[in-house]
C-alpha cells in the first residue's frame, strides 16, 4: 500500500470584496457557535440519543436544506458522531476563536502561500485564482498550514460568502435515512 494525496481544491477571487466582511464574519459566528453547541453534546456525559440529534441538528447550518428529520430514529448516530468530529476537528482554538478572528485572516492570507499549497491566476478568468492545499497521507488528516486554512474557511462559511469554492463533502452533514436516499459516506 501506498500513500495518497489528500487535499482540497479552491476557485475563487484574487481579491476578496470588503463589502461581504460583515456578512462573513455574522456567518462564521453562527457556525462557530453551533460547533461549540455541537462540541458541548458529543463531550457530555449523557448518552447521544435521537432527541439530542434532533435538538441539535434542528438548528444545523451544515445540513442541505431539503434534509427532513421526520425520521431522526433511522439515523446512523455512529456516523453523524463521526462528522461532527470531523467539522469539529476543522477548527483550531474553537473554544476562543471570533467570527471577525478568522475573516481577518481569511482576508490577510487569501491566496494561501503556505508549504503544503499552491495557487495559480485562472486562465478563463485573470480576476480569479486556483488554489490546491494537501500532503501525502498514509490515513491520516492532512496537517498542512494551507489545507487547514481552506478547511476552517469552507467549515465557516467564509468561503461560500466570499465566493470561494472549495471541493469537500465533509462540510455537509449526510443523513442518511430512506427518505432522505442519501448515502451515509461523506
Amino acid at each position: 500500500m501506498g500513500a495518497d494525496l489528500i487535499g482540497y481544491f479552491a476557485i475563487g477571487p484574487r481579491k476578496l470584496d470588503d463589502a461581504r466582511m460583515n456578512a462573513a464574519i455574522a456567518e462564521a459566528d453562527r457556525r462557530l457557535h453551533w460547533l461549540r453547541e455541537a462540541q458541548t453534546v458529543l463531550g457530555s456525559p449523557e448518552p447521544l440519543d435521537h432527541e439530542r440529534i434532533r435538538q441539535l441538528l434542528s438548528t444545523s447550518p451544515y445540513l442541505l436544506p431539503d434534509t427532513e428529520l421526520n425520521e431522526i430514529e433511522s439515523f446512523d448516530i455512529d456516523q453523524l458522531h463521526t462528522q461532527l468530529h470531523q467539522l469539529i476537528g476543522m477548527i483550531d482554538d474553537l473554544d476562543t476563536l471570533t467570527g471577525k478572528a478568522a475573516v481577518d485572516r481569511v482576508i490577510r492570507e487569501w491566496p494561501p502561500y503556505f508549504r503544503d499549497s499552491a495557487s495559480i491566476p485562472d486562465p478563463e478568468s485573470p480576476d480569479r485564482v486556483i488554489v490546491f492545499a494537501g500532503e501525502l497521507s498514509w490515513g491520516d488528516t492532512p496537517e498542512g498550514a494551507g489545507f487547514r486554512f481552506l478547511g476552517e474557511t469552507a467549515t465557516l462559511g467564509i468561503a461560500e460568502t466570499f465566493g470561494i469554492y472549495i471541493n469537500a463533502s465533509f462540510f455537509t452533514l449526510v443523513l442518511d435515512t430512506p427518505q432522505n436516499n442519501r448515502s451515509s459516506t461523506p
